[in-house]
């Protein structure tokens, strides 16, 4: 589904899909080492995009409501908040101390992710995939049904 590179461009996560009668997850896969190193699981909540991140023994709820002209974006568990623009894939993951965790860009088909700590990489990675699993347009707008 996602292949995370790492900064010299070699394959080093694989974001792999199970999808099942009652739940939708995602694992986490390290590709040197195939093993899952954390699990994504989306839950069918009709007016909001709820997400539980596991990783590393800790866990993460992040919720995302569609507003009218954005994205507000909520973690429990941990005291993170987004800065800028999740709708166009133009965000930064800011800790509750103001210090920058990851900056999340968009550049044309693929998008980049730089990840400020090593320790923070894998729940960065699991909210940059949550938020682009979120079906939204590069113009906000309320998409018909």
């Amino acid at each position: 589904m996602f292949t995370i590179f790492d900064y010299l461009g070699k394959e080093k996560y694989e974001i792999i899909h199970t999808d099942s009668k009652n739940k939708n997850e995602f694992y986490i896969s390290d590709i040197n080492k195939n093993i899952k190193v954390g699990r994504i699981r989306r839950f069918p909540i009709p007016t909001a995009n709820v997400f539980s991140i596991a990783v590393n023994r800790r866990h993460i709820t992040f919720a995302c409501l569609s507003l009218s002209h954005r994205l507000k974006c909520c973690f429990y568990g941990i005291n993170w908040f987004i800065n800028g623009n999740p709708v166009t894939k133009n965000y930064s993951i800011i800790d509750v101390d103001n210090s920058l965790i990851a900056v999340h860009t968009k550049t044309g088909a693929n998008c980049e992710l730089e990840i400020c700590r090593e320790a923070d990489e894998l729940d960065s990675i699991a909210v940059a995939v949550c938020i682009n699993l979120i079906n939204t347009v590069d113009n906000f707008a309320t998409q018909a049904v």
